[in-house]
């Protein structure tokens, strides 16, 4: 089976969060690719848990969360299709990040159950944003031109060696 290519990420911002158990911290980026779309990408778990570091596409994940009424319930289980073949923890450490983001909230009284926080959407236009102005400003840093130094005049070397 041909491995997948390996997006590269440029890193707008990186967190830490505590896992959704409260036994763990995670480390976590949020990073756009050449086409500047964002993507969120774990990068470590200080309880030494597996999980899955390919990044996560906020387009994919913004899909599934469109897909959920306002008040549903939400457990780990509804991200799991975002891995495939890969460690059980990866998508409740993904939920630990999108409420780490404000995206979504645990629900008082209910173990292991979250729903939707009442400004996601606005949340991840403002995600999309960033990631747009941050795109918009590289781009104009690579194209200022610098203007050439002029390179200083140098003596010849019978000057230099010369005793007076």
């Amino acid at each position: 089976m041909a491995k997948k290519p390996e997006i590269q990420l440029t890193t707008l911002s990186t967190h830490s969060c505590k896992s959704l158990s409260q036994k763990s911290t995670l480390q976590y980026i949020i990073g756009k690719d050449a086409e500047g779309d964002i993507w969120l990408k774990m990068t470590d778990n200080s309880g030494g848990g597996y999980f899955n570091a390919e990044p996560v596409s906020m387009d994919a994940i913004s899909g599934l969360l469109s897909k959920l009424s306002p008040k549903q319930n939400i457990s780990s289980l509804y991200f799991g299709r975002l891995f495939t073949g890969s460690s059980s923890n990866s998508s409740g450490f993904l939920l630990a990040c999108l409420k780490d983001q404000g995206l979504i909230i645990k629900i008082e009284g209910k173990a292991r159950m979250h729903q939707l926080a009442d400004d996601y959407q606005q949340k991840i236009q403002t995600m999309a944003t960033a990631s747009k102005q941050n795109t918009a400003n590289t781009a104009a840093k690579k194209t200022v031109s610098k203007t050439p130094r002029k390179k200083a005049a140098r003596k010849p070397r019978s000057l230099l060696n010369s005793s007076s």
